[in-house]
């Protein structure tokens, strides 16, 4: 769960926490597009695969919608956007339908030190980043 993101998922009373990418600690080249959900109200709670991500992917961002979808964007394959592995891609969850659907590319590549935050109408500001290269 090193450099994966993760949040609770709506309602919140259902107690499900879903993990998005990581990689390897400190300088590893590793990075995953896992992704999972645990239920924490189930007797023996235990993760369970979710859809990938459409690369390997480390300090992503993500933020839940509205609608209660999680967008999700940003992130790097590598440690802190090392050899040009800023990811320019973003995605919405469907927790519904358990899928991935694209989003509009980010112009800026956002990964170590970085943020996304849910505005009032809705957009999502994302900024912040900390890349070593």
């Amino acid at each position: 769960l090193e450099t994966a993101a993760s949040l609770l998922l709506p309602p919140v009373q259902d107690q499900k926490v879903m993990v998005l990418g990581g990689g390897g600690v400190g300088e590893s080249k590793k990075s995953t597009a896992r992704t999972a959900v645990i239920d924490l109200k189930e007797d023996n709670p235990a993760f369970e695969p979710g859809p990938d991500l459409p690369q390997g992917t480390r300090y992503l961002n993500s933020v839940i919608m509205p609608d209660d979808t999680v967008f999700t964007s940003g992130g790097s394959e590598d440690y802190r956007g090392r050899g040009a592995s800023n990811i320019l891609k973003a995605q919405s969850y469907d927790p519904k339908t358990n899928t991935f659907k694209e989003a509009a590319e980010p112009t800026v590549g956002r990964n170590y030190h970085s943020e996304a935050l849910l505005l009032p109408d809705g957009r999502v500001a994302t900024f912040g980043s900390d890349s070593l290269y």
